[in-house]
């Protein structure tokens, strides 16, 4: 659950530029937070809130999200039967985490 209090609400437009994208300048785009948040990825959700008439989340909350995936997979696949946007999920958890967040 999202601590309104401790963390950075974020729009998912500003979240979504804050994750890496595709291209080497691009982020994600903003309906795929929507889509984490709704349908969920793997039987995961993405924490959000609502914020007036704007649904938010939080980079911790993201954080969040990609560790629970990553647990979820963990006694899954081996490294050669993951698909690839279980590697792109990845990639951004890693970055995430170098960049201190």
């Amino acid at each position: 659950m999202i601590d309104v209090q401790n963390e950075e609400l974020l729009t998912f437009s500003r979240a979504a530029r804050r994750l890496p994208g595709r291209g080497e300048n691009s982020g994600v785009h903003s309906s795929t937070l929507y889509r984490w948040s709704q349908r969920g990825l793997r039987g995961i959700h993405l924490e959000t809130v609502q914020v007036g008439g704007r649904r938010c989340t939080s980079m911790e909350a993201l954080y969040r999200f990609f560790t629970s995936l990553r647990q979820a997979s963990a006694g899954g696949a081996n490294e050669t039967g993951q698909n690839e946007s279980w590697r792109r999920d990845l990639d951004v958890e890693r970055k995430l985490e170098s960049a201190g967040i």
